[in-house]
């Protein structure tokens, strides 16, 4: 049902606005006391403040994700996700070439870029979700959303916690060798979660749409193929692992 979707679709959004201002609250609020829970001090306020501001900009691209997902808008996904990729690459090429590249720098394109990516999305989402009418419907959605996700978002919460818990342990190592090291390690095993969303970011929606299991079964054995390839694709780079990473991360 279009009609729907669009109500689901703009219902999400307005929550994610509420949700959104929650963040930029507490992007005021917090900082200097996370600050002091990890550090001792108020050093790290002005970073933390960034951090949080960036989280606001990623809210947000991670609505546009699952909206063009769900539309199948893969085109538009790819353009969103190259823009995106291409300005923060610019910027911090910039940077380089200026000799102004430094942490608080860096941080602020790490903060700033995820909420360009939201206006470039807006720019690029089905304009027909403006259109959705939830007048006198607004609270039933609302209910329906919340109680179909409300366990996915725990989840989604404890999994954005444990994956950003490096923050917390990074400020205890003692030299930039360790750093290094974990952070090389870190961008290395990234690999195979791009090769999993890039292939769920397709199949997902697809099969969400299925109304038989016939046709669900017909087209796995139409994509296991496609895992097969991607493990024959990596291959060279597990032969060359060692060349990769002395190449970009040196010893």
């Amino acid at each position: 049902n279009p009609e729907e979707a669009r109500k689901f679709a703009r219902i999400v959004f307005e929550v994610e606005i509420a949700i959104g201002l929650i963040i930029l609250i507490s992007a005021w609020v917090l900082p200097s006391t996370i600050s002091v829970l990890v550090r001792g001090d108020e050093s790290l306020t002005a970073p933390f403040r960034l951090a949080i501001l960036a989280a606001f900009g990623l809210s947000f691209n991670a609505y546009i994700l699952a909206l063009l997902q769900a539309y199948q808008k893969f085109t538009k996904l790819a353009l969103w996700q190259g823009m995106t990729g291409i300005i923060k690459f610019s910027a911090v090429g910039l940077l380089i070439v200026t000799g102004a590249l430094s942490v608080e720098s860096s941080l602020w394109i790490y903060a700033l870029v995820p909420v360009l990516g939201f206006f470039i999305g807006v720019w690029l989402w089905p304009t027909k979700i403006w259109k959705a009418d939830l007048s006198g419907s607004r609270q039933r959605y609302l209910g329906q959303v919340f109680s179909f996700t409300k366990w996915l978002f725990l989840s989604y919460i404890i999994n954005t916690i444990g994956g950003r818990a490096d923050v917390f342990f990074l400020s205890k190592f003692k030299d930039l060798e360790t750093v290094g090291t974990y952070s090389a390690a870190y961008q290395l095993s990234l690999a195979m979660p791009l090769f999993i969303g890039a292939l769920t970011a397709v199949l997902l929606p697809k099969v969400s749409g299925f109304t038989s299991k016939s046709q669900y079964l017909g087209y796995l054995r139409r994509a296991v193929p496609i895992l097969r390839r991607l493990v024959v694709v990596q291959l060279p780079g597990w032969l060359l692992s060692r060349f990769v990473v002395l190449l970009f991360f040196s010893t």
